[in-house]
């Protein structure tokens, strides 16, 4: 598919997404709680939808120029390394819009039909993970075709797992727990996901901390390579592109936690709730701008 339709494409998603959330019904419950109105709600969507519309378009840009790089070097040792980064970032640029778009429907279908909730749940919950799966295991693949390429050469261990995995143990423990301890349904808070306790932790937990396991793989990996190549530039991209991939990876932990506490935080005042939001909102501005600088670099590369 050629890059104009992958933008259409992207641009469709991503109006829909903004229409359904600027224009649709905020539930009657919401409103009361928060004492808002519905054009207050609309408002306050606009500060979240504008910021996370430039962020999308931030990762695709991301997205299309590490991608013209990986074409331009595909029949060198690197080419399908970097070709498989490129598809990867593919994949994770499509999943904000996408995934932002049906949840946005689904919660707008249980507005109009309230016996739909746990239907709806189970569906955003599963296809929440389902891009960025794809997303890091293909660029954890590339990264780990970059890697072999220098233990080719230099016949050296450049990676150590030891480096993170205390970290893999603690954030799967603690996601674990969360998901055990979650309190139970009330008249205040919704089930985070509607299903048995066994079933979440071997169809959801499961494929998330996968999903941690090969970002923070890939981000390692990439850090290695780029430690054992030559040229400013390119080593510079890179590292942009690690650290950007580390803190994507961070973010979706984030998400996964606070959504296992989202019953608690239902509970607190707009406010806080707020400033979760834009903190992530910022997150993801990091994550994303890291990638696309990165990319940025590598396209300096090309005009050199």
């Amino acid at each position: 598919m050629k890059k104009q339709k992958l933008l259409l494409l992207f641009l469709l998603v991503t109006i829909a997404y903004a229409l359904i959330v600027l224009l649709g019904p905020t539930a009657p419950s919401t409103l009361a709680k928060y004492r808002l109105s519905q054009a207050k709600t609309h408002l306050l969507s606009l500060t979240v939808v504008v910021p996370f519309v430039l962020i999308w378009l931030s990762a695709f840009y991301g997205y299309v120029t590490f991608k013209k790089y990986a074409v331009l070097v595909r029949d060198t040792d690197e080419g399908p390394a970097l070709t498989s980064i490129s598809r990867g970032l593919g994949f994770l640029a499509f999943s904000l819009p996408v995934n932002s778009l049906i949840s946005s429907f689904m919660g707008l279908l249980v507005i109009e039909h309230p016996s739909y909730l746990a239907t709806t749940t189970i569906i955003r919950n599963y296809s929440a993970f389902i891009l960025p799966l794809l997303a890091f295991i293909t660029i954890s693949r590339g990264a780990e075709m970059l890697v072999k390429l220098i233990k080719r050469r230099k016949k050296e261990n450049l990676f150590h797992p030891s480096l993170w995995a205390l970290g893999t143990i603690i954030v799967t423990s603690l996601f674990s727990w969360l998901i055990i301890v979650r309190p139970a349904d009330t008249r205040e808070a919704i089930n985070v996901y509607q299903l048995p306790n066994w079933l979440i932790i071997t169809t959801i937990v499961v494929p998330y901390l996968y999903i941690w396991f090969r970002g923070t793989l890939a981000a390692f990996y990439i850090i290695s390579y780029q430690r054992n190549v030559t040229g400013k530039l390119y080593r510079q991209s890179l590292a942009y592109l690690s650290a950007g991939v580390f803190t994507v990876i961070l973010i979706n932990i984030l998400v996964a936690l606070i959504t296992t506490l989202s019953t608690r935080l239902y509970r607190l005042h707009l406010t806080p709730i707020l400033i979760i939001v834009y903190i992530l909102v910022a997150l993801y501005a990091v994550g994303f701008g890291l990638l696309a600088s990165g990319a940025k670099k590598l396209k300096r590369i090309e005009e050199v």
